[in-house]
């Protein structure tokens, strides 16, 4: 995008927001509404995300295996972690939108 003035691609708001080479722009989910702002400043606008107000995003899932294995129990840990609110708060850090705000 950013060696193609004009070019228009799909990003991650913490890998936009905090950059000045390639800019976010503001989108509305219909004509006639007002456009919603994904980057607050450098970081995410975590209201409109947290609110489900901005048009476009995906969630990201963690896989688990279940087969009783080192591998599963490995799984369930990083899930938990990550669902704390000591990873809560280091996903926010990372720039990226929590489940919750901790």
């Amino acid at each position: 995008m950013a060696v193609n003035p004009g070019g228009i691609g799909y990003a991650t708001a913490s890998e936009v927001c905090n950059q000045s080479t390639v800019k976010s722009l503001p989108i509305a989910a219909n004509a006639g509404q007002t456009a919603i702002f994904p980057c607050n400043g450098d970081r995410p606008n975590l209201d409109v995300f947290l609110g489900d107000q901005y048009p476009i995003s995906r969630r990201l899932f963690v896989i688990i295996r279940q087969d009783g294995t080192l591998d599963e129990e490995a799984g369930i840990a990083y899930a938990n972690i990550l669902l704390s609110d000591e990873g809560q708060e280091l996903v926010q850090q990372a720039g990226m939108v929590p489940l919750r705000i901790p």
